[in-house]
């Protein structure tokens, strides 16, 4: 059966004032669906940063939209990345759905990969009392072709019940949907300050043991075309003045065909912009011509997940880094290119490597100027819930690395997993990790990945407040759109 609706309010929910940072990134998901309605020819618009509104006046600034709009049943749709305040009664968004719905007959949609939309079914409370906004429906994960099969009237989407809620997913990690490239709204209230993401490949050929990506190990993938990327681009450029992009591709370089379809697509344009993403640092070493086609192409922002330089534990993560190549390599980066960003990730308490060699690495990369930030994570084992694909092969299957499981930790969509090898457990890794950190801070390499670094870019700083300024600059134009 189709559902009935006459309009769509997309919440994009994965900026958080509470988070440890304010990301003004634009993300995919919000104007992916927001696609969808376009085609159908149904009204809809998407609201950006919901956490920074107050809820009355975003909800006063819808009622409006939908009046203009004739609209008396939208579906209301939260879509977020990361954000586990979803269902928090206290929080903008289950304040505005609330005022919403005293007026308007609305269906409650939630969507995203994480697994923060789990409802207690004990009591359906927070601890401050009061009840837990209730969705109507859930799209876990990669599930856009799911939610258009729905609104189709398709049969064959299933919804299970998981804890009181009506909850879909994809039965397998096959890829069927295409990558994001966003087609481009005044709806969206772009300015020459914003960022966007764009997506060129969806489906990674890697099989990392400790990553948890969804399309891991992909056998078939699928490929943006060069010329909806080329529009993507330059009607950012020509129409709202936006010059800065986050390539969100799990692995961008992983071959050579993606780097030569993207710089031929900037080739076409008449302006350069400024790009940061995910690079694969093993790989790249292995394909330094690509360095000059990087270049080229604008991509200067750089997050390698080098993870370690240790043989045995390069051998436990699947990847072939020697060490003081990686050095070598890094060095002349540095040299050829001091407009890139570089930073890079480690993990510390690998199986195979002692933390000894851990601090001894971090100080070379730190003493000899080889990296502009660093992030350094204990390794983190979980399993997710309900048969989720998010599960890495660490956390599937300890014993095979050498790791034992010392504690279980339960949380709303799975479980936190402690561990123990004969070289460390989480608690020495934890130590080492803030004994580590403190030596970068002193030595003025803190954990600015590249992302800040593009937004300093884009808008001029990485501090907070101007972030936030930017952020109520936006909802200021956003609210003269929707009451125009």
């Amino acid at each position: 059966m189709k559902p009935s609706f006459d309009g769509a309010i997309i919440f994009e929910l994965t900026n958080q004032r509470n988070s440890l940072s304010t990301y003004t990134i634009r993300p995919l998901g919000p104007f992916a669906l927001n696609e969808v309605f376009v085609k159908k020819d149904i009204p809809s618009t998407v609201v950006n940063y919901v956490d920074f509104w107050t809820p009355e006046e975003l909800a006063k600034n819808l009622l409006i939209w939908c009046k203009n709009n004739n609209i008396k049943n939208p579906l209301l749709l939260g879509s977020s990345l990361f954000n586990n305040n979803t269902l928090d009664p206290r929080m903008p968004f289950a304040i505005t759905v609330g005022i919403l719905k005293q007026h308007l007959d609305c269906t409650v949609i939630l969507g995203g990969p994480n697994s923060f939309y789990e409802y207690n079914s004990k009591n359906g409370q927070t601890n401050c009392g009061k009840p837990l906004l209730k969705p109507d429906y859930i799209f876990k994960g990669r599930a856009l072709h799911l939610f258009e099969g729905w609104l189709d009237g398709i049969a064959d989407i299933h919804f299970a019940n998981v804890d009181g809620l009506n909850v879909t997913k994809s039965a397998n990690a096959t890829i069927v949907e295409s990558p994001v490239v966003s087609k481009l709204y005044d709806d969206y209230c772009l300015t020459p300050n914003d960022i966007l993401n764009f997506e060129t490949r969806l489906g990674c050929k890697f099989n990392c043991t400790f990553c948890n990506f969804e399309f891991r190990n992909a056998k078939e993938i699928k490929d943006s075309s060069c010329e909806s990327l080329a529009e993507f681009f330059q009607t950012a450029h020509d129409k709202y003045g936006v010059t800065h992009f986050s390539c969100v591709d799990d692995t961008f370089n992983e071959d050579d065909k993606k780097v030569d379809n993207l710089l031929s697509v900037i080739q076409s344009l008449d302006y350069k912009p400024v790009i940061c993403g995910f690079t694969r640092f093993d790989l790249l070493m292995a394909k330094q011509h690509q360095l000059e086609k990087f270049d080229e192409i604008g991509f200067h922002g750089h997050f390698f997940g080098i993870e370690t330089l240790h043989p045995a534990a390069c051998k436990n993560i699947r990847k072939t880094t020697r060490k003081e190549k990686a050095f070598e390599f890094l060095e002349h980066i540095k040299e050829r290119y001091p407009h890139w960003y570089i930073m890079s990730t480690y993990i510390i308490g690998l199986p195979g490597e002692p933390l000894e060699h851990t601090m001894e690495v971090i100080k070379h990369l730190v003493n000899n100027n080889l990296i502009d930030a660093i992030s350094l994570n204990t390794l983190h084992l979980e399993e997710q819930s309900h048969g989720s694909d998010h599960t890495s092969m660490m956390a599937s299957n300890p014993e095979k690395f050498g790791l034992t499981i010392t504690n279980k930790t339960k949380y709303p969509g799975g479980t936190d997993l402690e561990w123990a090898h004969e070289l460390a457990d989480n608690k020495t890794a934890d130590a080492l990790k803030l004994r580590a950190r403190s030596f970068c801070r002193k030595k003025g390499i803190i954990d600015l990945n590249c992302w800040d670094w593009l937004i300093s870019q884009a808008i001029g700083s990485h501090e907070r407040n101007v972030q936030i300024e930017h952020i109520i600059q936006y909802i200021k134009r956003k609210s003269i759109f929707l009451n125009s």
